[in-house]
């Protein structure tokens, strides 16, 4: 699952990449998450920010346990 990211950027979809980011998270792969939350911010048109930073951040309410996920929610929010 580590190794899905690199792929994901090579398809250069937010989408994906956003997708790796979470599964990340739930596997406690931080610097993955970040890394392609990173390259979503950067490809991803200002709907699909908005629309994965309201996912992100739902996520993060719904395990308060895991701070980590809050980060993900800021980088793609900016």
């Amino acid at each position: 699952m580590l190794a899905a990211c690199p792929p994901a950027l090579e398809a250069r979809d937010a989408n994906a990449a956003i997708l790796t980011a979470v599964l990340a998270l739930a596997s406690g792969a931080n610097n993955e998450a970040r890394a392609c939350t990173t390259y979503a911010a950067e490809h991803a048109d200002d709907l699909q920010r908005r629309d994965h930073a309201i996912r992100l951040h739902a996520l993060h309410r719904g395990r308060p346990d895991r701070e980590h996920a809050a980060k993900p929610a800021e980088i793609i929010d900016m």
